[in-house]
């Protein structure tokens, strides 16, 4: 868990890393707030503050990662179960690990322009631990 410029917890989930990643994380001051924030190659970014989407929601959504990974299949969740939602992951399974790909919605609002990217190679044990840790820091 990590703390926000005012020292208030904050839960984040990074997925990627170097030349392309993807941040989820808690906003505390905004009521039921998420900022979702992507990096792709420095060429394409997205910084953007998601409200009234309940705990609960993104709580069933790393369930569903977690979940989606004891396969080793092509799975594919959303943060959101409505129109309006800011983030859809489709993982692919790759060697020893999952590729995500990555479409983001600012405002979850089909008149905008979305931001699709790949997230590379993610190792699956890594991402495990990693779902799981952002897991317990939501509860």
């Amino acid at each position: 868990m990590t703390t926000d410029a005012q020292g208030a917890a904050v839960a984040a989930l990074t997925l990627g890393y170097g030349r392309a990643w993807l941040t989820i994380e808690s906003r505390p001051e905004l009521e039921d707030g998420w900022l979702l924030t992507a990096d792709s190659y420095k060429e394409l970014s997205a910084r953007f503050e998601v409200e009234h989407v309940e705990r609960e929601y993104v709580v069933a959504f790393v369930d569903r990662l977690i979940t989606g990974m004891a396969d080793a299949e092509s799975f594919s969740v959303r943060l959101t179960p409505g129109r309006n939602n800011p983030l859809t992951l489709r993982a692919v399974p790759v060697e020893d690990g999952f590729e995500f790909l990555a479409r983001l919605t600012p405002n979850g609002d089909d008149a905008v322009v979305h931001l699709d990217m790949e997230v590379g190679n993610l190792g699956a044990d890594e991402l495990r631990a990693d779902f799981e840790n952002f897991r317990r820091n939501l509860a």
